[in-house]
């Protein structure tokens, strides 16, 4: 545009940086975002958005957070741990996904412009990839303080970040209050919230959530599978474990090494040697390739006589 003696305006600045958030660029959307302000153009509610989205859809490890002068403060607020970030000197380029898409929330609403639910979802799904999930529920408890009602997209980024900061209890209350939302839970709400049971322990509620599923009509995947496989190994549950494992050929899944893995583990802490060599034969007969740990298993049987 600068060639052909034409000044971006803010709808041409939007439609590139939503091409960005398309194309996973969100390096080029930051920058963007940046020269648009820098064009004393004021970015609007959409452009916030598809700046945000492309901070949460980058799906690539954040850089090093080494250089970061401020470290991050946590609070309470309504029972829900909340993050407050400082970026006093410090480069954008310099800090990881979640963060920058903090900021530009964090900008939206000091510069008296309303965050609308696509706003919201992508900070939530930021955070959550970044595992902070108190912040994730601190911008989710914004959502109705806005007036804006939570879509099944906020939902599940909220309980997904409860799922990787172990809050089981929480992921398993956001899930059972969705109906009175009047939503209803997709698949990866659910297996978010099982994935969260499975790293509290909760052997007893995955198996709830799991069989819950079929009477929400929704189809388990292998991600269900796996994290209710996994808890019942926790649990001590070999039975369960094994049962959910066999299950997985009529449902059209193919086990994965996770699959096999867990369902060896809790094989082996029953006491059910025999049948964990024989998950370890499979697997290799199905070409997937054991870990150490899973080595180290079936030569423990062979130790034992078994072979």
């Amino acid at each position: 545009m600068p060639d052909t003696k034409l000044a971006p305006n803010l709808i041409s600045y939007s439609v590139t940086i939503s091409a960005c958030e398309k194309g996973r660029n969100w390096e080029q959307a930051m920058l963007l975002f940046e020269e648009m302000q820098g064009a004393l153009i004021a970015p609007d509610v959409p452009s916030y958005s598809a700046t945000i989205s492309a901070c949460q859809k980058a799906g690539q490890q954040p850089p090093q957070l080494g250089d970061l002068q401020d470290q991050p403060i946590f609070g309470m607020c309504n029972s829900v741990c909340h993050l407050r970030l400082e970026y006093t000197g410090v480069r954008v380029e310099k800090a990881g996904q979640w963060q920058v898409a903090l900021q530009l929330f964090d900008s939206m609403q000091s510069g008296n412009l309303s965050p609308d639910i696509i706003s919201h979802s992508a900070a939530i799904s930021s955070c959550e990839k970044g595992g902070q999930w108190q912040s994730a529920l601190h911008i989710f408890a914004f959502i109705q303080k806005a007036r804006l009602s939570p879509d099944v997209i906020s939902y599940s980024a909220a309980i997904s970040s409860c799922e990787k900061g172990a809050q089981w209890q929480v992921a398993v209350h956001m899930l059972s209050h969705m109906p009175a939302a009047k939503l209803l839970p997709n698949i990866v709400s659910y297996s978010a919230s099982i994935s969260a049971c499975e790293k509290g322990e909760q052997w007893q509620m995955a198996l709830h959530l799991f069989s819950a599923i079929p009477k929400a009509m929704l189809t388990p995947t292998e991600i269900s599978y796996n994290a209710t496989i996994s808890s019942c190994e926790k649990g001590q549950q070999w039975q369960h474990a094994l049962g959910l494992f066999s299950s997985m050929p009529k449902a059209k899944l193919t086990p994965n090494i996770i699959s096999y893995g867990a369902a060896i583990n809790s094989c082996e802490e029953g006491s059910q040697w025999q049948l964990s060599f024989q998950l370890f034969y499979d697997m290799l007969g199905a070409k997937l390739t054991p870990n150490l740990i899973l080595y180290r298993s079936a030569i423990s049987y062979c130790e034992l006589g078994g072979r």
